[in-house]
């Protein structure tokens, strides 16, 4: 299964944007896991899950830093 996940900022979209959840240990700042910049104020991840993976996900968008909006 492909999940797609897409965030608009109000900002212009300089700062990378990156999916953390407990898929990640919630690691703020995973590589793998940073949307790419698709327009101004928009940013899109594509991830494949594995078959047998959880129905729920918990995660939220990160700017790299738990101190950083």
């Amino acid at each position: 299964n492909t999940l797609v996940f897409e965030v608009t900022t109000t900002d212009n979209g300089e700062s990378p944007i990156y999916l953390s959840g407990d898929f990640n240990g919630w690691n703020a700042a995973e590589e793998m896991l940073r949307l790419k910049k698709i327009s101004d104020h928009k940013h899109q991840l594509q991830i494949t899950i594995a078959p047998g993976s959880p129905e729920t996900l918990t995660y939220k968008y990160t700017r790299g830093s738990w101190d950083t909006v």
